[in-house]
């Protein structure tokens, strides 16, 4: 994250998460460019630590995780949300590819898949959806919830002559 964008999110995280005595400040920092089925990233990574640099800044308490499988994935999400509690403040940043599949965004694990068009569901089914890890900090009761997505949104899958998944 460079420039422009750096300093407008900078001054978004210090506006938008006040210092409150008690409320825990913790955020969960993914960066994934190592993908095995799909076209590989070159920067998620540097994102995922320019992101986490600033937040521990900020006085988060940062889970960095770098080039998680599904597996990981999942795991490292359910720790992130073990640890929140009512009236924390989190925050969720990823960065690497991610779709949008009828309406739905998900995100991709580095192990994700190839696939083919009409396969979906099975898209759906091995990726990790924005609107469940959201529904589930939700869950939580925090305070407030930040997302940042940094995902790739062209077609991952994409075979010569197709355009899309459907």
């Amino acid at each position: 994250m460079r420039g422009l964008a750096f300093l407008i999110l900078s001054v978004v995280l210090h506006l938008s998460f006040s210092t409150s005595g008690y409320a825990k400040r913790v955020a969960l920092v993914v960066g994934n460019d190592s993908y095995v089925n799909v076209p590989k990233l070159a920067k998620a990574k540097n994102d995922a630590d320019s992101i986490s640099k600033r937040l521990t800044a900020l006085g988060f308490k940062v889970h960095l995780h770098k080039d998680l499988n599904r597996r990981g994935f999942n795991q490292q999400l359910q720790k992130f949300l073990s640890s929140l509690q009512a009236g924390d403040e989190a925050l969720f940043f990823f960065a690497g590819h991610g779709v949008e599949i009828r309406g739905q965004n998900y995100l991709l694990p580095t192990d994700i898949p190839n696939a083919e068009p009409g396969q979906e569901s099975f898209v759906k089914s091995e990726a990790i959806g924005v609107n469940y890890v959201l529904n589930e900090i939700g869950r939580r009761k925090v305070r407030m919830t930040m997302l940042i997505l940094d995902a790739c949104r062209n077609n991952p899958f994409q075979k010569s002559g197709t355009r899309s998944l459907g």
